[in-house]
């Protein structure tokens, strides 16, 4: 899968989100990518054999675990994109991390929307692959 820099957690609203960081750690030299897996999937079965390795040689890649998702626990109540979002950005906080590229499958499209509606200042571009814009009509 790569080498992995490092791994941890950052708790956000009282859950502890999981990321790990590919390809040394972010310097503020350049923006990372940010990799956000679709709806029950995790880092390793999202991103490991292709995306990961290919982008960790480009830059640092923070990689995310959404509530509910691989290493993330659930919180009670529902899951909703606002409080994913809020927790992404809690991440990229905690490693002081000014702005990154986002990369999202599906779900971790419409979080990086979440990030990019509520904290624009932390987001320098957004790929979303396979990716609505609401949950209307699905």
């Amino acid at each position: 899968m790569g080498t992995t820099t490092s791994s941890g957690y950052v708790t956000s609203d009282g859950l502890d989100i999981y990321y790990e960081i590919h390809g040394g750690p972010p310097d503020g030299a350049r923006a990372p990518f940010v990799l956000l897996p679709g709806g029950a999937m995790t880092i390793e079965t999202a991103f490991a054999d292709d995306l990961l390795p290919l982008l960790s040689r480009q830059r640092p890649v923070i990689a995310m675990e959404m509530q509910g998702h691989g290493h993330t626990g659930d919180r009670n109540g529902a899951i909703t994109l606002d409080q994913m979002a809020r927790d992404a950005s809690a991440v990229l906080t905690h490693l002081q991390v000014a702005r990154a590229h986002f990369i999202g499958h599906s779900l971790g499209a419409l979080v990086s929307f979440g990030v990019a509606i509520s904290h624009p200042e932390q987001v320098a571009s957004i790929t979303a692959v396979g990716a609505t814009y609401t949950f209307d009509d699905m």
